[in-house]
Order: structure tokens, then sequence, then C-alpha cells
């Protein structure tokens, strides 16, 4: 099933404006609803370090699948999957337009074209889970894997138990590595879609993440962190695996300074930047843009002769 047949989508790295130029396309022409593909804004309880636009900036702009679970919730491609095709029917059945907009790689992919992800095995996952003990049993489930599908593991960061875990879960109950399911991942899909995306010079990306980090700390994250620090073990391993909040709750804890944690936060999403402009360069059908106001000029040329 080919979701939002008709729909314009808005990509790009961390910190690039791909929001805010979404906000502003869907401020210039009526029936248009934002529809975010981020797999962290759609925790209620993640604001600030997740970028997530305020209420201010939408304000008269519909912008949807944000804030749609809770923090103790586990949150997947499949649960994604299952907003969108309501939101799809919703929207057809009411004339509107969608403007996908985020930089959630396997999501956008999976919503792009028609990418239906391997199948889930509770019990296998539990099992894997009931291991991560500690960081050195993450990492030694990352050499199993590294071991066992090495294709996988060089396209997961080693930190990213969730991920380690999916990847051996698929293994284990299918018997298949979960890169011999990667065709539909890697390659080009032929369906036709309207793909714009925003790629800053990279010594930008890496300034403006820098500047932006610096404005979320001024903004409250640390506030926010320490009001999910005290309920920590409640949370879900998928909202654990946002960006910046584990730094901060190491130095919560008392293991690193706040310079300390600024500075890997800072390390670490320059690395997931990376990794997303990595992605979106195999895909030939995105129309890039070197800035925030030439992808809305773009995108309004693309809106304006849809009329």
């Amino acid at each position: 099933m080919v979701l939002f047949a008709d729909s314009v989508t808005l990509v790009g790295p961390t910190a690039s404006g791909k929001t805010a130029a979404a906000i502003e396309v869907a401020r210039m022409y009526e029936g248009i609803d934002i529809v975010s593909v981020d797999s962290m804004t759609v925790y209620r309880e993640m604001n600030v370090g997740t970028a997530k636009p305020s209420a201010a900036e939408i304000a008269g702009v519909s912008y949807r699948l944000l804030n749609v679970a809770s923090v103790s919730e586990e949150f997947s491609l499949w649960d994604f999957l299952g907003l969108c095709k309501e939101l799809d029917s919703e929207l057809k059945a009411k004339g509107r337009r969608p403007l996908l907009v985020g930089g959630t790689a396997l999501y956008l992919k999976a919503v792009l074209d028609d990418l239906t992800p391997p199948g889930r095995s509770e019990g296998m996952r539990t099992w894997l889970e009931q291991r991560l003990t500690d960081e050195q049993a993450a990492m030694r489930l990352y050499r199993l894997l590294s071991q066992l599908d090495p294709a996988s593991a060089e396209k997961i960061d080693e930190n990213n138990s969730r991920r380690i875990v999916r990847s051996l879960e698929v293994m284990l109950a299918t018997g298949r590595p979960f890169s011999s399911f990667g065709p539909g991942v890697a390659e080009v899909s032929s369906i036709d879609r309207c793909i714009v995306g925003i790629k800053p010079p990279r010594e930008v990306i890496r300034r403006r993440i820098s500047e932006r980090i610096s404005e979320q700390m001024e903004a409250g994250w640390l506030p926010e962190a320490q009001g999910l620090f005290q309920h920590r073990e409640s949370m879900s391993k998928t909202a654990l695996q946002a960006l910046g909040y584990k730094e901060l709750f190491d130095h919560l804890s008392g293991l690193i300074t706040l310079d300390e944690a600024i500075e890997k936060i800072i390390h670490r999403t320059w690395r997931f930047a990376k990794r997303q402009l990595a992605w979106f360069d195999r895909d030939p059908r995105i129309i890039w843009s070197q800035s925030q106001d030439e992808a809305v000029e773009v995108i309004s040329s693309i809106l304006g002769n849809a009329r």
C-alpha cells in the first residue's frame, strides 16, 4: 500500500532547517498538513531535546504525528506505519495534501517506498534484552552481530542497543541475516516521489549543530532531562535512544561534567548527521537545495504547478 501518494517530502540532516521550512510552506498554502517523520518527536515528554517545534511556532498550522506516545512506551516502525495508514485515509477523505518532513531515514524509506519491515518476535527480543545488563553486555551483543551479520553491524552505532537487539532478533527468529532484508532498504525504489532536500555545506551543519545545542541548553533542556531522569527506570528503550539524553543522564548521575556532556552530544549529533547524509545521498529522486529559503522556493514551485 503506497502511503501519501500525492505528498511532497522534505528531508535533510539534523539542524538543516527542515522544520522551519515546512512551517513556512504550510503558512503559504491552504490545505497542507505537515506530517512529522521523526522517531523521537513522537514522545510527549521530550520537547526541547528533540528540537520539537513549539506550540507557538506551529500555531495555525496542522502538524501531525507529534506527541503520539509516552516515553514509557516502546514505539516502533510498525507503530508509526499504523498511524500513517490511519492519517493517510483521513487526509484523503478531507482533500488535504501531506507535506512529509523529517530525518529518520528508515521511517522515511518505509513510508515513501512501501517498505515492509521484517516481523517481530517478542520472545526472542525479550531474551536478548535480558542480556543487556550493562554496557559491556551491549558490546558483547554488538560483537556477536559483527560476527554473524557484519553488513548490518557496519550500519549500526555500537551504542544503539535497540537496533543491535532488533537485528539479532530478526536473524535468530527467521534464520536470515537482517541485512538479507536489505535490498528493499538499500535500493532506490521505482515509486515516483516528489522529494526535496536541504543540504547545507558540512561546515555549516557542524556549526548549526553546536549553535542549536547551546540554544537548547538555554531553553531548558537540562531541567527537561532532570524530570525524565527521575523516572528513567520506566522509560522505554526506544525513548532512551534519543540523542543527547543519555549524555545528560550521565551528567546527572555524576559520571561526567555538564561541559563534557555537551561536547559528547555535539560529537554524537554530528556523527548522526553524517549517517543521514550518506543515506539520503543514495536517492537520486531528491531535489537538493543548500538552504531553507531555497527549499521553500522549490516546494512552492511544485505546489504552485500542482494547482
